[in-house]
This record gives C-alpha cells, sequence and structure tokens, in this order.
C-alpha cells in the first residue's frame, strides 16, 4: 500500500493481521520526503540532498512500527511511480543527475528506515 499522510493504514495493517499476513509491503514517496530540488533556495538555506520533510519521515517511521507490532514483516518500495516535480522538470531519468539523486535518496531512506525493513524493493514492477 501507498502511505498518505493523514492516513489509513492501521486499520489495513490490523486487518492484514487478523488474515494472517506475514508480510506488509509499503511505498515510500520521493515526492513527499525530497520537494524540492537538491541545492536550489527552496528550503530554509539550500536545499539537501537529504529527506527535507521530517514529518513525513516520522509518520513512515510510526507506519512500519505498527506493522511490526502486529508481527509482520516489512517489505519497502523505494520507488512507486511517484516522483517529485523537481525531478520531472529536469528531464526524468533521462537526466544523468538523476541517478545520482535517487542513489542519495535510496541511501537515506535505508539509513533512516533501515531498521525496521527486512525486504527492500528498489522499482515497483520495474
Amino acid at each position: 500500500t501507498s502511505l498518505g499522510m493523514k492516513g489509513a493504514p492501521p486499520l489495513e495493517i490490523d486487518l492484514a493481521a487478523q488474515v494472517g499476513a506475514q508480510i506488509y509491503r509499503v511505498g515510500v514517496d520521493w515526492q513527499r520526503l525530497v520537494p524540492h530540488r537538491p541545492g536550489s533556495l527552496d528550503c530554509d538555506g539550500v536545499c539537501p540532498a537529504t529527506i527535507q520533510n521530517r514529518e513525513a519521515l516520522a509518520h513512515y517511521k510510526k507506519i512500519l512500527t505498527q506493522i511490526r507490532s502486529q508481527k509482520m514483516k516489512v517489505m519497502l518500495t523505494l520507488f512507486h511511480h511517484s516522483s517529485p516535480q523537481w525531478f520531472a522538470d529536469t528531464g526524468g531519468w533521462q537526466n544523468p543527475q538523476t541517478v545520482e539523486h535517487f542513489r542519495v535518496f535510496a541511501l537515506d531512506v535505508m539509513r533512516e528506515l533501515g531498521p525496521q525493513v527486512d525486504y527492500w524493493i528498489t522499482f515497483n514492477e520495474p
């Protein structure tokens, strides 16, 4: 499932646990976590290449904690067809810098959420 900031998953997580699911797959939203182009001045100063929206990150951590509290493993997808607007504006995957931006994003997500993740998917349905 994809995690909206307002919410839903606690009910989904409970239902998944009730039917005996052992693994819960969830994706993070690159746009939500890194809404501004790294290096731009859209943040309070220069925007970092790493996670910019700490509130969204805290929300993801809370959801992963809820999944694990139900004794399910977490399968996390790093890219589920949702990309930042700045990514599209700079040429998307055809821009050679994109690989580096995604690499930094992926490493930062792994550093921040890794202790709660059992399985990783780089791209949904590559």
